[in-house]
């Protein structure tokens, strides 16, 4: 399996034969480019945008020819390949791939937690519910949250793990003077959030204090607790019940649906097994087959 680089922070994968006939093309001077359009309100593959096939152009003087091969990513034959592109887009490190909820397992204060998770894991493919997670600092609300995540996507579910603060600093990446195109935009990103069967969102309280900030949270937490019954949602705060800002009435609100599980016990900091990390399952190699060598991919 090879990884394409086909735009700024897009990256596609295509099996090896595909690649060498990219190759081959390549170096009978051709002009490569991606065919496949993305539609951000419905593609359900990030790889190929819901199409099953990776479609390329090549054309120079002489020929022009369509290069296609099926998509490693949904096509069942190579589930395998697509739980590792799962992982790669899951918000996880490398390292966290192989998380289980099992570190959680006999630690005080934390059972009820580990065995929601396992609820949630055992669900698959189709997770619901809505769980917000209360616990200081290090007592393992981060850790359940990637390795359910982690779990979801060995199973073959899309699963997303996001800080609440990268979320805004991804809308706010993405800024344009043009009103309209920044509304567009922001929709856009609001509508990807809102189609993972599982979305985790991590120190829900720590973002900036402005209403534009809550406002953008909000709306994507309010989209996915109206669609509790289709999809789950895990979010993690370090406050208390009843201990947020008052300018988080809106999250205390919902907060108050769905099961509620404060985590105790003693900080988990330092305290991971060695033997956690990568769980073995191949990477897929980044090739130098990039916007440099394929000057019109996506041109």
């Amino acid at each position: 399996m090879k990884t394409l680089e086909i735009g700024p922070e897009i990256q596609i994968v295509v099996d090896d034969n595909c690649h060498s006939r990219l190759l081959s093309a390549k170096e009978q001077g051709k002009a490569l480019t991606f065919c496949n359009e993305a539609n951000d309100l419905a593609y359900t593959c990030r790889n190929c945008f819901g199409l099953g096939t990776l479609t390329f152009r090549a054309i120079n003087r002489r020929r022009e020819e369509y290069i296609q091969a099926a998509c490693p990513v949904c096509d069942p034959e190579l589930e395998s390949d697509r739980v590792n592109q799962l992982l790669c887009h899951s918000g996880l490190q490398p390292d966290e791939y192989g998380w289980t909820v099992d570190f959680l397992a006999n630690l005080t204060g934390q059972a009820r937690a580990g065995a929601v998770a396992r609820q949630l894991i055992a669900s698959a493919p189709q997770p619901q519910g809505w769980v917000s997670l209360y616990g200081p600092y290090g007592v393992g609300k981060s850790g359940l949250m990637k390795a359910t995540v982690a779990a979801l996507c060995q199973m073959g579910v899309p699963s997303l793990y996001r800080r609440a603060d990268d979320i805004l600093s991804e809308a706010k990446a993405i800024f344009n003077e043009d009103p309209a195109a920044q509304d567009a935009s922001e929709r856009a990103i609001k509508a990807r959030y809102s189609r993972y069967p599982f979305l985790a969102i991590d120190e829900v309280d720590r973002i900036a204090d402005t209403a534009w900030s809550r406002a953008f949270i909000f709306s994507i937490l309010d989209e996915r607790y109206n669609a509790r019954k289709k999809q789950a949602t895990m979010i993690a705060t370090n406050a208390m019940p009843g201990q947020l800002a008052s300018h988080f009435g809106y999250l205390e609100d919902r907060m108050k649906d769905g099961q509620r599980i404060i985590i105790a016990g003693s900080s988990l900091r330092g305290k991971r097994s060695e033997d956690d990390g990568l769980d073995g399952r191949r990477q897929t190699e980044t090739t130098d087959l990039t916007v440099q060598a394929l000057p019109e991919l996506l041109g």
